[in-house]
Parts: C-alpha cells; sequence; structure tokens
C-alpha cells in the first residue's frame, strides 16, 4: 500500500509529497518498532529460561549433596541388612511388613524411611521441572547412586501400599527408575523359595549344560514326586530350548508349562504364595516406563502375565 504513494518502482520514480514519505515513515517505523519488541521479548524469554535452569541446577545438586550424606550416613550394611529379610521371606507380604517396619527391622527402617522421604522430595522438584530433565539427565544422575538392593528395598517400601504413594510410584514409573534393578537374581531367589532347591544349584541350571540340568531333575524331591518320566523327558527339552532362546528361568525350569500350577499354588512349599515374594509385587506395582531398556523385564512380564493381570483385576 505506502510502496504505491511514496513512488512508482516500475518506471523508478519518487513521489515528491513529504507527506506520502511522513505517512511511509510512520508505517515502516511500526513495523520495525513491532519487530524490535518482539526481539526483545525474546531476549527476555531466553534470559529467564537460561536463569530457570541455573535456579534449578543450583537446588538441584544442593538436594542430590544431601541425598548422598543422607545415604552415606544410612550405610550399606543397614541396607543389605532389610534388602536380605526382604528377599528372603517365606511368609506373607503382611508378615514381612509387620517385622521389618514395626518389630525386628523397625529401628533402621526408620531411618530408610527418612531417606526415602528425601528422595520422594528431590524426585517431586525434578517432576515439577520435568521440561529441564531432558532424556531423564537429571533423574538418570540420581539414580546412579542407588545400588540394586536399595532399588529393591524402595520396591518394597512402595509395594502393597495404599493411594497415598501414588505421585511416588509414578515418579518412579516416568523416570525409569527400575531400569538397572536385577530381575535374574531376584527370580533365582523365588525359585529358591518355591522348590527349595540350593541358589548354588540354581545358577548351575542357568549357566551351565544339560547334564547338569538332567542331574537337577532326578534330583529334586519337588520334580521326581509329581512329574512322571514322559513329563520330565519333555521338560527337560523345553529347558534346554530355553536356555537357547533365553526365555524366562523360573516359567521353563521349574513351573512345566502351565503357569496355572504357580496360581493355584499346586506345587508351593508350605504356605508360600506368589504374591507374597518381592519379585511380583515388583511385576504388579511399576509399570512397563519403570524398567526402561531393562531387558530381563520384557521376558518376564509375558512369562508372568496372567498371574500379574490377576492379582491386579
Amino acid at each position: 500500500m505506502y510502496w504505491g504513494i511514496v513512488g512508482n518502482f516500475k518506471f523508478w520514480e519518487f513521489s515528491p509529497s513529504g507527506k506520502n514519505w511522513a505517512e511511509f515513515g510512520s508505517y515502516a517505523g511500526g513495523i520495525f518498532s513491532a519487530l524490535a519488541f518482539l526481539v526483545v521479548v525474546y531476549q527476555n524469554y531466553q534470559r529467564d529460561k537460561e536463569q530457570k535452569k541455573q535456579d534449578f541446577e543450583k537446588t538441584f545438586f544442593m538436594m542430590l549433596e544431601q541425598h548422598n550424606l543422607k545415604l552415606n550416613t544410612l550405610g550399606q550394611e543397614t541396607i543389605d541388612e532389610v534388602y536380605d529379610k526382604i528377599i528372603s521371606n517365606s511368609e506373607s507380604f503382611d508378615s514381612l511388613r509387620n517385622k521389618i517396619e514395626i518389630q525386628e527391622k523397625s529401628k533402621i527402617y526408620s531411618e530408610i524411611n527418612s531417606y526415602f522421604l528425601l528422595l520422594y522430595r528431590i524426585l517431586k522438584f525434578i517432576s515439577e521441572n520435568s521440561e529441564l530433565n531432558y532424556k531423564n539427565n537429571y533423574s538418570s544422575l540420581l539414580r546412579s547412586f542407588l545400588s540394586n538392593k536399595l532399588l529393591v528395598v524402595l520396591s518394597y517400601h512402595l509395594s502393597d501400599r495404599d493411594g497415598s504413594y501414588g505421585d511416588y510410584i509414578k515418579y518412579v514409573n516416568n523416570f525409569s527408575f527400575l531400569e538397572h534393578i536385577n530381575f535374574i537374581d531376584l527370580e533365582l531367589e523365588f525359585i529358591h523359595q518355591l522348590t527349595g532347591v540350593d541358589k548354588e544349584t540354581l545358577y548351575d541350571l542357568f549357566l551351565k549344560n544339560e547334564k547338569c540340568l538332567r542331574d537337577a531333575l532326578e534330583k529334586s524331591e519337588l520334580l521326581r514326586d509329581d512329574f512322571d518320566s514322559s513329563f520330565s523327558e519333555s521338560f527337560l527339552k523345553e529347558v534346554i530350548q530355553s536356555k537357547q532362546e533365553r526365555r524366562s528361568i523360573t516359567y521353563k525350569y521349574f513351573m512345566g508349562l502351565d503357569l496355572k500350577c504357580v496360581k493355584d499354588r499346586k506345587y508351593l512349599k508350605a504356605e508360600l504364595k506368589y504374591e507374597d515374594n518381592i519379585f511380583f509385587q515388583i511385576l504388579k506395582t511399576f509399570s512397563l516406563s519403570a524398567f526402561g531398556k531393562n531387558k530381563e523385564y520384557a521376558e518376564l512380564i509375558l512369562t508372568y502375565q496372567n498371574i500379574v493381570t490377576s492379582d491386579k483385576e
């Protein structure tokens, strides 16, 4: 519009009217003022964004320092003591919680509980600034200070609880906080509790050859009493195949071909129930995202899906 007023550029002619040029100047000035304003807004946005990041990092690393001091004060022996109690449980989950939190281990668990409260506050702070936690960089840094045993104790702390723990579980899920949990040890411990077969033999089953598998079948009271010879032979073939495919340990080695035997507790020793074991509590409590790229979880959840799903219902 204003270009036509101040000149005819087809013939390279410019308007001699000062009024036209004044109007054009006002028009152009308005455009450049608007652009300058947008530049200032963008610069302020970038400055505020950088300031927010600096404030976040300052607070985060202060909290991380408190976390590490708390963790060092807690000590590995305390964590080991509670961890051993959790994974060796042969009673109901309620009885386990009673012994750990009220009776035998209540004093040391109060210290662990205090640590978990601090951990919760840090996870909440990261969640409230989730846009700065690009690719879980900060939550992963925090997680790197937690040992596998402490991750198991944390899982116990959050399992089979009321709704007040919902946000805590959500943070564990969102930040893939259990990505490095050792499922093999947990599953082998479950098999040990289930069958009474010692863990050294279980590791042999997982790592060694067919002869070891056959010997275990012959020696196991559970298998000898409950499975006939034809089933044992097919079971052995399944076990060997599972080693080649690196399928889930429990399902192939000791549960037979039908998970119903676990759910009906047909072969469980004493009164041990699958839901009383931390291994199943972890599968039941947390979602896929909690385990990130953990390869064992993908196999386990397929193997135990019927149990976990029915237990959730």
